[in-house]
């Protein structure tokens, strides 16, 4: 039997994430239809929405690159990524207990703030 999927965003990033849907709720009371806050937020109902039907459909992070951040404040012991648009970063945790899997939002990020805290180096 397949257990139901939650998703929840971090409390950390849920200011952010707020802010976000009010700024494109903004954008469309001022007729803007098509901004990059608009497919950012797009894209993560997107993912939010196929993570509840796959939650490892993104990519696992080797532990080795798990930064200690999520270690010590969220206790993981997996993180996974999704790719958004326009660069950004979907960062989450899968936790499962008997009755449900729960995947935690943990960060969003855009693609230079990413490669900054994995410690991704361009090649030259």
């Amino acid at each position: 039997m397949n257990k139901p999927v939650a998703v929840v965003i971090a409390e950390d990033i849920l200011p952010a994430y707020r802010k976000l849907v009010e700024s494109v709720d903004e954008e469309k009371k001022n007729n803007i239809t098509n901004s990059e806050n608009q497919q950012l937020l797009k894209s993560i109902e997107n993912k939010i929405i196929y993570l509840k039907m796959k939650p490892q459909a993104g990519i696992c992070i080797s532990k080795e690159q798990i930064p200690k951040k999520y270690i010590e404040l969220y206790k993981v012991t997996n993180l996974w990524k999704m790719n958004l648009t326009g660069g950004w970063r979907l960062i989450y945790t899968l936790k499962n207990d008997e009755v449900e899997i729960l995947a935690v939002i943990l960060d969003i990020y855009d693609h230079p703030t990413y490669d900054k805290i994995f410690e991704y180096r361009k090649s030259r």
